[in-house]
Order: structure tokens, then C-alpha cells, then sequence
């Protein structure tokens, strides 16, 4: 497939429904630990790097790869079994 890139990352997920104000604590938090030493440490440790996000950031991120593996998926024709 042309012009095929992967990779991975890991996102925090809340319930459908959560209130904004738990929604942007916890978004706070983790933007809070990605600039911590033990974070820092960990990135160099493993040679990945990090994307923060406020929460529309990472809504349109989100809808971006959705979009992006959907086309691959249909261009690779896979199905569930």
C-alpha cells in the first residue's frame, strides 16, 4: 500500500456522558505527568516521543485516524471474523 506509515500511540478514554470538569481535570493531569522527570525519563528510556492534546486536539486527532485505518481497511479488503 503507497504511502503507508504506522504507528502507535495511547490515548485516556472516558465514558460517554463524563462531565467536562472530570474531563478537563484529567486532561490536566496527564499534560500535568508528560512534562514530569518520570516521563521525561521513560521517553528516553524507550525512544518515543509524546503528542499532547487539549480535548478538541484530540478529538480531531482521533477522527483523523479513524479515517486514515478506515481507508486501509477497505483498500486491503479485511473483514471480522
Amino acid at each position: 500500500m503507497p504511502k503507508f506509515m504506522f504507528t502507535a500511540w495511547t490515548g485516556l478514554f472516558a465514558p460517554a456522558g463524563t462531565p467536562d470538569a472530570v474531563l478537563d481535570m484529567l486532561n490536566t493531569a496527564v499534560n500535568l505527568w508528560l512534562d514530569s522527570p518520570d516521563s521525561v525519563q521513560l521517553r528516553e528510556r524507550t525512544g518515543s516521543s509524546q503528542l499532547r492534546f487539549s480535548r478538541t486536539e484530540a478529538r480531531r486527532f482521533l477522527e483523523a485516524e479513524i479515517e486514515r485505518w478506515s481507508g486501509y481497511i477497505k483498500e486491503s479488503n479485511v473483514r471480522p471474523e
